[in-house]
């Protein structure tokens, strides 16, 4: 229809302007509304495709372009050399110093790993280390609650509107043996193969505040959790 309508010139509808002429010969300037017609009609045509590709690249998971070089999405592995340890963290939070002693130890001697998949509208993580071994799923800009020993932890994540594949923010109010806790995590992908990971901990009785810095480095893109076997420890870089 828009081809048809465009092959029409102005001064052939009723009611519409007389044609152009030319001053000099005083004849009807020649229009090339036929060849705009076509180049347009093909324009038109061309960004149709491109946004049906656009849909089912969606449709079948596939990354956006924006997100396909620098994503949070894929396996991650901690860089000890370069992180700062949690013991400030746990002390806050109330875990006895043996304990904290053991996730340290733990850590150097056992890769920690994590999986995201983060889409438009949730944040998916798979955590695997010596201590802990899960998974969880948060809709992104929805509050949820879970129970956990000392009491119900409110979760929020969002995703930063300007850097929607690689920050997001984790908000946590966390009942620990110390009393209530909040958490601020930002986690980013700083470059193909880097994320950075801050976390701000505040005792919220005693005003007390730790922050950590942490640094991971890209396994692969994929976004399910590996095996213990997979990957390269920290130890294994150190030789």
């Amino acid at each position: 229809e828009a081809e048809a309508f465009m092959a029409v010139k102005p001064w052939e509808q009723e009611g519409v302007w007389e044609p152009p002429t030319n001053k000099a010969t005083l004849e009807p300037v020649k229009s090339s509304s036929a060849t705009s017609a076509s180049e347009a009609a093909a324009v038109a045509a061309a960004m149709v495709q491109a946004a049906a590709q656009g849909q089912q690249s969606k449709a079948d998971g596939g990354p956006d372009d924006a997100c396909s070089e620098v994503t949070l999405n894929g396996r991650w592995q901690l860089d000890t050399q370069r992180s700062d340890s949690m013991d400030g963290y746990l002390r806050i939070m109330g875990v006895p110093e043996m304990a904290i002693e053991a996730a340290r130890k733990g850590e150097q001697e056992v890769p920690t790993r994590h999986a995201i998949l983060l889409t438009e509208d949730s944040y998916r993580i798979a955590r695997k280390s010596r201590m802990t071994d899960y998974e969880e799923t948060f809709a992104l800009g929805k509050s949820t609650t879970a129970n956990v020993r000392h009491g119900q932890k409110k979760v929020l994540v969002e995703a930063d509107a300007d850097k929607p594949c690689t920050l997001i923010t984790i908000t946590t109010e966390l009942p620990t043996a110390n009393g209530i806790a909040h958490l601020h995590d930002t986690r980013e992908a700083i470059g193909p193969d880097t994320k950075r990971q801050r976390l701000v901990m505040t005792n919220l009785g005693t005003r007390e505040q730790v922050t950590t810095h942490r640094y991971w480095r890209r396994l692969s893109r994929e976004s399910t959790i590996m095996d213990e076997d997979e990957g390269v420890s920290d130890n294994e870089d150190d030789d």
